[in-house]
């Protein structure tokens, strides 16, 4: 019976491979971590951005009535959505259009304030599970009056931000046939698609199961009579409510020709408000804060 040891095998390299080996070792851990790091910083400020936004809904001063304010000031008040024949302007480019809604694309409804989106159903996200992402979004406003319980408050300029009661008012599965509504609107619009829509042999099984390539169309309306909070900033305005009520009681003085620049309209309350704008900046938050452990992890 012979005995064999099993000796360690040894390989010599060149050099230039060794040396080439040992700067990889040694400096791939440090790239990665610097670029997980990179990461989590742009995803946590342009995060905290938003969440700051968020938070004038609570920033704003809610107890001033305009007349005690000062131009610039960030004010919060709620009331009720008007539109008024009277409702004067020393403004014309203000003024330049004589239509005073908009019109709601999938319903055709008139509005005071409007956003609408167009959503798809694909695998996004880190982890690639279906959800609906936006295609396209579009947020605007006509001047409107907000009538207070003390005063009446003009309110002019394209908010920042629309918040209210989302309603979808139609979805379309892949390979149906929108309403002419619709069809009109994506005539109109150039909205991005997916390999969803139309996927290839293979993957329609998979497209199928999971609804993927459906569209929603929703629309979020501000109109006559509905109870709002604005937020934003006094300015000198262009838009003036008229100096006196239907019942002959004064609403301004003379003198008074301040209004709001809108950055927040919502029809909900400002704790629901605040949620909602700042609900997927918190997921934004948890990625990259994830995304900076990871890096100190490789650093360590």
């Amino acid at each position: 019976m012979s005995l064999q040891i099993a000796l360690p095998l040894q390989i010599a390299l060149p050099l230039e491979i060794s040396t080439s080996l040992l700067v990889v070792e040694s400096v791939g851990p440090d790239l990665f971590a610097t670029v997980f790091l990179a990461l989590a910083g742009v995803v946590i400020l342009v995060s905290i951005r938003h969440v700051w936004r968020a938070s004038a809904v609570y920033r704003a001063d809610g107890s001033q009535s305009l007349p005690s304010s000062s131009s610039g000031d960030l004010v919060r008040l709620t009331g009720t959505a008007e539109v008024r024949d009277d409702f004067q302007s020393n403004d014309e480019e203000a003024h330049s259009s004589t239509r005073k809604f908009l019109t709601a694309p999938f319903t055709g409804s008139d509005a005071l304030v409007l956003r609408y989106t167009v959503e798809e159903r694909t695998l996004g996200g880190w982890v690639p599970l279906p959800q609906f992402v936006t295609l396209h979004e579009t947020a605007g406003a006509k001047p409107f009056l907000l009538r207070t319980e003390t005063e009446h408050v003009g309110v002019g300029g394209d908010p920042s931000t629309v918040v209210a009661d989302s309603r979808v008012v139609e979805t379309v599965s892949r390979g149906e046939h929108a309403s002419e509504r619709v069809q009109r609107f994506e005539g109109r619009i150039d909205t991005p698609g997916s390999h969803w829509r139309d996927p290839p042999v293979i993957l329609r099984p998979l497209a199928r199961l999971l609804s993927l390539g459906t569209r929603r169309y929703a629309e979020e309306r501000v109109g006559i009579g509905d109870r709002v909070t604005v937020v934003g900033h006094v300015v000198e305005s262009a838009w003036l409510p008229p100096e006196s009520d239907d019942t002959g009681e004064r609403t301004r003085t003379p003198d008074d020709s301040r209004s709001i620049d809108p950055l927040v309209v919502s029809t909900l309350s400002p704790r629901r408000t605040f949620i909602r704008m700042a609900r997927a900046s918190t997921v934004g938050l948890l990625i990259g804060s994830l995304c900076a452990l990871l890096g100190v992890f490789l650093l360590l």
